[in-house]
Formats: C-alpha cells, sequence, structure tokens
C-alpha cells in the first residue's frame, strides 16, 4: 500500500559544530519539539539540512539519529540527493534498511540536465532503491522537473508515489489532484504558496522548513484549515507571511538557523560571517522574533 503523507511535515535542520561536527543532541531535542507540538513527520539532510554540505556519513548519523528518536511516532522520510545515481542509490538503501518510510529523492545537482535526463534518471532510481520514492522538484538549486514528466513517472513508476514540489509552481499538483485514480502523495514544499494551496486543497501536506522551528503556525494552519475555522485559519496565515517576509531577506537557511538559536534548540552556524549588508537584517530577525511569537501564542 503505497504511503500518504498528511498535515506539516518538518524539513529539518542539521545543528552543527562550528567545526562542522554534528551536534545529535540538539537534533534529537528539536525532532522532540516537533512530536511535542503536532508535526506529522520529519525529513532529514534535504535543502534545509544543507545536504550538499555534509557527509555520506553524517546524513546517515542524521537518518540513524533521527529514527531512534522517532520511534514511528512520526513519519520520517529520508532525502538522498547526491551528484551520482550510486550515492544516492546507497544513501536511500541505507535509510530504507535504517526506518525510513520513504525516500525523497532530488535529481543530480549542480549541473543542469535535460527533461529526458531527469526522466532516465528517476527511472533508473527506482530500478535500483528498495521502498517508496518522492520526486523531489528542487527547482532553485537542481535542474526543474516539468509538471508532465512528475506526473509520467507517477503514473507508471510503481515504486514513485508521489512529489514534493518546491518549485513554487502549482501546475504539476493541479494535475495529479485532477487525476485521484493515482492515488499520488500531494506535498508541497515550497511555503511561499502553502496558503493557497490549502485553500485550494491541492495537497495532503507540505515538507516546509518554517516547520522545523516555528510549528506552532504551520500546524494551526492545518488544524484550522481541518475544523473549518477561517478566522484562525486567516490569522495563521497572516503570522505565517510575516514571518516568510522575514525569512526573504537572508539567504536560506539562515534565518531558521537564528529562529532556532532565539528558541534555545542550537547555536546559528552560519557558512560565513554576514557583512554590513547582512548584519542589520540579522539584528533586525533578532528583534522581531520575540513580539511574533507572542502573537502566535494567542493563535
Amino acid at each position: 500500500m503505497q504511503p500518504t503523507f498528511t498535515g506539516p511535515l518538518a524539513a529539518v535542520l542539521t545543528p552543527r559544530e562550528a567545526s562542522g561536527d554534528l551536534r545529535p543532541a540538539s537534533l534529537e531535542a528539536n525532532l522532540e519539539f516537533g512530536v511535542e507540538h503536532g508535526v506529522t513527520g520529519f525529513v532529514t539532510a534535504g535543502g534545509t539540512g544543507e545536504y550538499a554540505d555534509l557527509s555520506a556519513q553524517q546524513r546517515r548519523q542524521v537518518l540513524e539519529r533521527a529514527a531512534a528518536v522517532l520511534r514511528k511516532r512520526a513519519w520520517l522520510i529520508a532525502s538522498c540527493g547526491a551528484m551520482r545515481l550510486d550515492e544516492a542509490v546507497e544513501l536511500a538503501t541505507h535509510a530504507t534498511a535504517g526506518g525510513a518510510d520513504a525516500i525523497l529523492l532530488p535529481p543530480p545537482h549542480f549541473f543542469r540536465y535535460s527533461q529526458q535526463d531527469l526522466e532516465d534518471f528517476y527511472r533508473a532510481a527506482a530500478a535500483r532503491i528498495p521502498g517508496p520514492i518522492l520526486v523531489y522538484n528542487l527547482a532553485a538549486f537542481t535542474s526543474p522537473i516539468e509538471a508532465e514528466v512528475i506526473v509520467r513517472l507517477i503514473e507508471t513508476v510503481p515504486n514513485i508515489v508521489g512529489v514534493k514540489d518546491s518549485s513554487g509552481q502549482l501546475d504539476a499538483l493541479e494535475m495529479l489532484t485532477a487525476r485521484p485514480e493515482l492515488g499520488a502523495c500531494r506535498i508541497l514544499g515550497n511555503d511561499m504558496v502553502l496558503v493557497e494551496a490549502i485553500e485550494r486543497k491541492l495537497i495532503d501536506g507540505v515538507i516546509s522548513g518554517p516547520t522545523s522551528v516555528i510549528p506552532e503556525v504551520t500546524v494551526a494552519l492545518f488544524d484550522a484549515d481541518a475544523a473549518g475555522d477561517a478566522e484562525r485559519f486567516q490569522a495563521a496565515a497572516a503570522l505565517f507571511g510575516e514571518a516568510l517576509e522575514r525569512l526573504e531577506k537572508l539567504p536560506y537557511p539562515w534565518a531558521l538557523k537564528l529562529i532556532a538559536e532565539a528558541r534555545g534548540f542550537f547555536p546559528a552556524q552560519l557558512p560565513f560571517p554576514p557583512g554590513p549588508e547582512r548584519s542589520r537584517p540579522v539584528e533586525e530577525l533578532r528583534a522581531w522574533f520575540p513580539g511574533w511569537m507572542e502573537r502566535v501564542a494567542r493563535l
């Protein structure tokens, strides 16, 4: 039976020391916080988790820690992006054996590929990866995948069960919504269009970076929608939109790291010190966040 991932899932950050070493205790605490606040699932080592800056061993360690903490209390999805098919398959095989409920697979990163290249990649990967796969349309950082290719892969490859679409476009999700017989997992990956996607009933869930550090708002969006509480939904949507405006002022995922630090999860380790142009929005974010959280608490 194909898995159906619903509600707010968190794309978790990868807590690290200044040296680059993992902070396993911080990861565990962040996962527990999410479970306690209604997060339905977690994705390790995705774009938010900076997979391109992690070794294969670190990614395996993060997956193993997450599986041990969650113990099937929430879904666990392993992002297995790589530049080469063999590496992606190795990561996915380890993750499946280690308790992952599905593999989130982006196209090979850095170089650009044609649509036929991408389709060939996913078909080859699906033939070698045991278990369900979600196509990861990570268009900002890898070759974008056209909606028709996504739908065709889901339609014709048994273990490709759905998509996480981070493109900011809704065409693939619209096409899958119009094809309910496919039973596809319709997962959004771009928070900028989350409110619209919920209102239009185009998604089963979202895999969201902000949900890893401010789950209260995305949980409120899904809860209010399920309850038909339009007033609470609009209040949550307004707060979420305000947060996204702040996040967009800094390189991704700097703002999420700063929020994690503000909440006492772990120190914000940025890839390089912010220069004068970035220092101002960093300080503005730190000053804005406590008051915003006070309003979130009243949702």
